[in-house]
């Protein structure tokens, strides 16, 4: 792992979540609750200069540090290995969460908000196309990283879960052939979509087809869960490089964004107590409640 330290912390902030949530609680979202303690700091890492980290921390889980991008990138406009997207200014929300507005790109405005909720934290990245052209094939990814969590860094696929052909399975059950193995949404290639690479990570490509958008990591101890999940998804991954050991619900690009329209990308990180049955059943809820509808234009 490369020299890493803290600069000055952009945003410390304490989440009061009872008002935070867009949708009335039920007893059950109530009993877990998790009481999430967002700061963001600057650290030099895998990349060349330093980058902004997004540190989330949940009172009923001590000792447990979360590390995220958001974004990592949002193409075709430039990543955090580019000097606007590197250290970003978060401010606080009135949601209780935060918020980045990217500046540069004349061509699209980009603002990525964090909006906390009781049990699950929404990662959502609009991008406006500002300029007299279409922009082509529109994508953001966001990277969630577990190896600052003990309980949850994964480093053999044991614990890292997805669903294909109707049933759970672990990535180990799976034999990935590569240290960042992608498992394509049924039909999503064969169908001949673009991803958000352009196919450029083709090598990465894993023989088996996932039915459900969740990825899912279970805790050492088997008692706590983390999950994520993304809206119209083309694909979930897991990266084994030590400093990420990362996992990704990948949302697929939008193929044309018209001059004045504006692109919402939606992904949602669950904190659970229990295993992966939980984490579907949190999803499941988001769903019947109407969390993951497709955004206007």
């Amino acid at each position: 792992m490369s020299t890493t330290w803290k600069l000055a912390i952009a945003v410390t902030v304490t989440l009061t979540l009872a008002a935070c949530a867009p949708v009335a609680e039920s007893a059950e979202d109530i009993t877990s609750k998790k009481t999430f303690r967002i700061t963001t700091a600057d650290r030099k890492t895998i990349r060349q200069i330093p980058t902004t980290q997004v540190e989330i921390r949940l009172d009923e889980w001590p000792d447990q540090t979360f590390l995220l991008w958001t974004p990592e990138y949002v193409a075709p406009l430039g990543g955090n290995w580019e000097p606007d997207f590197t250290q970003q200014k978060f401010s606080k929300t009135p949601r209780g969460g935060l918020r980045w507005k990217y500046p540069g790109a004349k061509a699209a405005s980009i603002i990525a908000e964090i909006i906390p909720r009781a049990d699950s934290l929404l990662l959502e990245v609009r991008v406006k196309n500002k300029s007299d052209e279409d922009l082509k094939n529109v994508a953001v990814q966001n990277c969630f990283h577990l190896s600052a969590a003990a309980n949850f860094a994964c480093d053999d696929f044991s614990r890292i879960h997805l669903r294909t052909g109707g049933t759970w399975k672990s990535l180990k059950q799976l034999s990935p052939t590569v240290d960042m193995p992608m498992f394509y949404r049924e039909q999503f290639l064969e169908k001949g979509r673009v991803d958000s690479w352009g196919g450029r990570f083709r090598k990465y490509n894993q023989k088996a087809r996932v039915d459900h958008p969740l990825m899912i990591c279970t805790s050492r101890d088997g008692k706590q869960a983390v999950a994520t999940a993304s809206q119209d998804y083309q694909c979930v991954f897991h990266n084994q490089l030590p400093y990420l050991r990362c996992i990704h619900s990948q949302q697929a690009p939008r193929a044309l964004l018209r001059p004045g329209h504006e692109a919402v990308f939606r992904q949602v990180i669950y904190f659970v107590d229990g295993s992966v049955a939980e984490c579907e059943a949190a999803y499941n809820k988001d769903v019947k409640d109407g969390r993951f509808q497709p955004a206007a234009d």
